[in-house]
């Protein structure tokens, strides 16, 4: 507790996807330098960070080492473009902790502009550095739309690549924000103990946080998917 950085998705029991941003380090190169993976650890099946180690709510649930930190060969410090990175365990999670684990999304369409998406994470719950709840120890979850890249490229002045997807509410007030980073947006099953949840986004970046008229970009799953599974 107190070393939250970056949200991540557990993908399988040996690999959690998280942001190339969120394990980099500035060395002046474009590309940067992978963080030491001794360095990290994964928090899994807990909702709380201030959660007791000794006391974990599940078998399944508590910190996991980092053996290995793998980012996307092409990702820019500069562009955030490919902003994707894979965390190997130290040690396989047990197979039978894999509930909940969602599908990546393999095709752009899935998510289509106006498709409503869950962003979640201990990211700040306010866009004021000053306030006095900076990183909560509960984690949090919103629902948004899928912003088109055309809407999402008119925000920002910046024709937004086909790595990068948007989402979020154009009025503001709903968005990810600093520490979200690395975490999940994702299509919600209809029918969660049958079928799994779509990946389709990882929280990437923004203009702020809930700022009116700029949604969150986050990195395609579908545009990397060949390169995640």
């Amino acid at each position: 507790y107190g070393s939250h950085t970056c949200g991540a998705t557990l993908l399988s029991s040996l690999f959690a996807l998280t942001a190339a941003h969120c394990v980099t380090e500035d060395d002046g190169s474009d590309h940067g330098k992978t963080s030491a993976s001794a360095s990290l650890s994964v928090l899994i099946g807990e909702s709380r960070l201030d959660f007791d180690p000794s006391n974990p709510s599940s078998e399944c649930s508590g910190l996991v080492g980092v053996e290995e930190v793998i980012r996307h060969p092409n990702y820019s410090t500069t562009t955030l473009a490919n902003d994707f990175a894979l965390l190997k365990f130290a040690k396989p999670r047990p197979e039978g902790c894999m509930r909940g684990v969602p599908v990546l999304d393999d095709e752009p369409t899935v998510a289509s502009p106006g498709t409503l998406a869950v962003v979640a994470g201990w990211g700040r719950t306010s866009p004021d550095s000053a306030s006095t709840q900076v990183y909560p120890v509960q984690s949090y979850s919103v629902t948004v739309p899928v912003v088109s890249r055309a809407n999402c490229s008119m925000a920002y002045g910046y024709n937004m690549p086909g790595v990068m997807m948007c989402a979020g509410v154009m009025e503001g007030g709903k968005d990810a924000c600093q520490g979200d980073s690395g975490g999940p947006l994702f299509i919600p099953s209809a029918s969660p103990f049958c079928e799994p949840s779509t990946l389709i986004g990882v929280v990437s970046w923004g203009n702020g946080c809930a700022a009116p008229g700029f949604p969150g970009v986050y990195a395609r799953v579908s545009a990397m998917r060949s390169c995640i599974v």
